[in-house]
Order: C-alpha cells, then sequence, then structure tokens
C-alpha cells in the first residue's frame, strides 16, 4: 500500500508542480514515528526522486544553501526545498564495498571536493570555532555519563586524553558531517554519497576522524583514500591531529546517539574505547 505523504512533502510537491505515481517509505527504523521521514518516490513519467521531511526548516535551507556546492562532484543533487520538506535525486546505485581500494580512492576524492569547494580558512587554538568544538566534546562527555555509558573515571581519561591532545590549528571550509560508507554508493562505476543533510561550514578535521572510525581504512586501502582526498584538498592537518579529531568524532557520535535514542550507542563506544586505551 502506498503510504500517505507527510503534509510538507505533498506541498513541496505542489510546489514544484509534480505528481507521485507511487512512494515508499524508506525511514530509518529508528526514525519513523518523528518528525524526519524519507520516502522514494516514483514521480509521474517513471523519473524517480528522495522525498524527506526534517524537523525544522533549517535544514531544508542549509541543504538549499550548500548542496549546489557538492552535487556537481557526485553528491546527490537537490531538486527543491520548502519549509521542512526537501526533494533529492533519487540515486539507485549498490552499496560500496569498504574494501574496495578503487571505491575507497573515490571515496576519499569525494570528501576531498566537498572540503575544497570552498576556499578553506586555516584557524588558531583561540578561535571561537575551535574552542566552541573542545566546548561540545565537554559537554558530550556529560551527556554519555549522564546516560551512565561511562564511570566517571572513564569519563575523566577521555577528557584527559583530548585536552593532552588539543590542535594548536584547524580547517575551516565547507564539510560533510556524516561521511561514512553506509552514505556511499556506487553507481554506473562511479562513488556517490546519498545523504547530505548536514552539508555546512565547519571544522574539516571532524570528518576524517568521524570517517576513519567508521571505516577499516588501514594500509594501502587507507593510503588509496588520502590519495584520492589529494586531488582536492590537503589531509596533512588532520594527520597531525589525528587521535584528538578521532577521539572527539566518537564522543560526538556517542552523545547524539544517548540524547537520540538512535542506533547502537555501543558502537561509538567501542570506537571510543579503542582509541583511548
Amino acid at each position: 500500500m502506498t503510504p500517505a505523504l507527510p503534509d510538507p512533502l505533498c506541498a513541496l510537491l505542489a510546489r514544484e508542480r509534480l505528481t507521485v505515481a507511487r512512494a515508499e517509505e524508506v525511514t530509518s527504523l529508528g526514525r519513523r514515528e518523528g518528525t524526519r521521514r524519507t520516502f522514494r518516490l516514483e514521480l509521474s513519467g517513471g523519473a524517480l526522486a528522495k522525498g524527506r521531511t526534517h524537523r525544522t526548516p533549517e535544514v531544508a535551507q542549509r541543504m538549499a544553501r550548500w548542496i549546489p556546492f557538492v552535487a556537481p562532484h557526485g553528491y546527490a543533487a537537490l531538486r527543491g526545498a520548502h519549509d521542512t520538506a526537501t526533494l533529492e535525486e533519487w540515486v539507485e546505485g549498490a552499496p560500496l564495498d569498504a574494501r574496495d581500494p578503487d571505491g575507497a580512492e573515490q571515496a576519499g576524492a569525494l570528501l576531498g571536493a566537498c572540503h575544497g569547494a570552498l576556499p578553506c580558512e586555516e584557524i588558531a587554538a583561540s578561535d571561537p570555532r575551535l574552542v566552541a568544538w573542545w566546548d561540545d566534546c565537554v559537554a558530550w562527555i556529560a551527556e554519555i555519563r549522564a546516560g551512565a555509558h561511562l564511570d566517571g573515571a572513564e569519563a575523566e581519561r577521555v577528557a584527559s586524553r583530548l585536552r593532552a591532545l588539543r590542535p594548536q590549528s584547524a580547517r575551516w571550509g565547507l564539510y560533510h558531517g556524516d561521511f561514512h560508507p553506509d552514505n556511499l554508493v556506487v553507481d554506473a562505476g562511479r562513488v556517490r554519497c546519498v545523504d547530505n543533510t548536514t552539508v555546512r561550514p565547519h571544522l574539516l578535521e571532524v570528518d576524517p576522524g568521524f570517517a576513519f572510525n567508521r571505516w577499516p581504512l588501514d594500509g594501502a586501502l587507507r593510503e588509496r583514500f588520502l590519495r584520492g582526498y589529494r586531488r582536492h584538498a590537503d589531509p596533512s592537518r588532520f594527520l597531525a591531529d589525528e587521535p584528538f579529531w578521532r577521539i572527539s568524532a566518537a564522543v560526538r557520535s556517542a552523545a547524539y546517539r544517548v540524547r537520540e535514542r538512535s542506533g547502537n550507542v555501543e558502537l561509538p563506544l567501542g570506537e571510543l574505547a579503542g582509541l583511548v586505551a
């Protein structure tokens, strides 16, 4: 049975003068009861699109502002945005094999293209944007502890490790925010990124920190990813401070899953344990 579409998505489709022949809900299980919903839409005439609803209009506004910078490089294009709904290109590709060297290199180039899409600014440790990341890390550790996923000694060990590793500089530019193999597919031999709701200006080192936690990028596979990345951007700032960015990425992910009650919190907690051991 074709599901009824949320009102904001219906309004966007009407605004774009599009009609839907068939809709299939593909929302992640943990979000089916919320306002964030995702649909595979078959439009009249046979074209496919991804329709989404979001918690706030800010998400749709952000996507409309920033996705045009990355879409030419292989990120799913935005077809329309209004209020709390967006309409995107549907990419039909197969899941990326996370152990495929060519795929890793293409993925690295894809992330590098995002990071190179805007002029990159190097910021110092005293810059409010980098200070804010540190403050967020402290708050995230407290959230994880409050959720009974770290005891006091464990929380202090993570915080102490991060304090010892605090970087003296970082890069500010256009970042992805959720770059990992589950969001990558291979379409006609080309690696594409299909989940781009978090693209915006931010600290670039956050992206490889998160990606390297979620991806078994080691040895030759890691070098292929970095080779691709270097086509568009310089990873040296991340590599100089990699432990900090990977620990902070794990802390962010764990706190998010505790707060949202979304997904398996043991995944980022396992990453965190391995990084601070």
